[in-house]
């Protein structure tokens, strides 16, 4: 059974990362082909995935900023 607590933090980290980042054109034409002839929802999500990919591509991963929160 999972963590209530957890997954609300996790929806919130994950709300705050998409909010903050700018709109990115290539990404959205990218979702639009991916998924344009399902539904704009379908698009919509897709331009989630690929900004929330983007975002963890970016973020460092040494053990110095796992440790300071860098």
């Amino acid at each position: 059974m999972s963590d209530p607590f957890k997954d609300l933090q996790n929806s919130i980290a994950r709300n705050a990362a998409l909010i903050s980042e700018p709109t990115d054109h290539a990404l959205l034409r990218q979702a639009e082909e991916n998924k344009g002839h399902i539904s704009l929802k379908a698009v919509s999500d897709e331009y989630n995935r690929l900004i929330l990919q983007k975002i963890e591509r970016n973020r460092p991963r040494g053990f110095w900023s796992r440790l300071f929160g860098g």
